[in-house]
């Protein structure tokens, strides 16, 4: 299995319980089959996190409250990033820890339009995964172009057309 299959299919969320998931292989209908570090127990990515979380613990992605290793509940869920009713699937990518009150009050909207500071920091933690695939590319395939990610060059500055080239008058002559 190569490194970028393994980063491709990780939580874009470097924290517990996230970072204690672990991509095993694709099942017979290409789902993503995943692991809890420290068990031989495989699943698809929801019974996975639950898993994960009734391990190790973690906390709502929403408004950062700590909770201990539980099982969920009505107190602690897994939520949608993007609902299912709007498209979301049932991705690992696709999927967070959140208490029971921010997962009711998120219901069945789009991440943006609830929670400005959970989309910036799920914006951000999306990046540097993608960075990370990026890299896993250009090192699985040295012949590739390199694409200087770490180093956000600024935009280029536009010059623009030179001016076209005004008449000359003629030489006013005196009386």
């Amino acid at each position: 299995m190569s490194e970028l299959t393994k980063i491709l299919a990780g939580h874009p969320i470097v924290e517990l319980p996230y970072t204690m998931i672990h991509y095993s292989h694709q099942d017979g209908q290409n789902k993503p089959i995943y692991v809890v570090a420290g068990s031989a127990e495989k699943a698809g990515a929801k019974l996975t996190l639950a898993r994960a979380f009734k391990t190790y613990g973690g906390k709502c992605f929403h408004c950062g409250k700590k909770f201990k290793p539980e099982g969920f509940s009505q107190k602690i869920t897994r939520d949608h990033i993007r609902p299912k009713s709007k498209g979301g699937g049932d991705y690992l990518h696709n999927l967070v820890i959140a208490c029971g009150p921010c997962n009711k009050s998120k219901a069945d909207k789009e991440l943006p339009r609830c929670r400005v500071d959970a989309t910036e920091k799920y914006l951000k933690a999306l990046d540097a995964h993608l960075v990370k695939c990026i890299q896993a590319i250009q090192l699985e395939r040295p012949s590739a172009p390199s694409m200087n990610i770490d180093k956000r060059e600024p935009k280029p500055k536009l010059t623009p057309p030179p001016s076209p080239p005004q008449p000359k008058q003629a030489a006013a002559s005196g009386p």
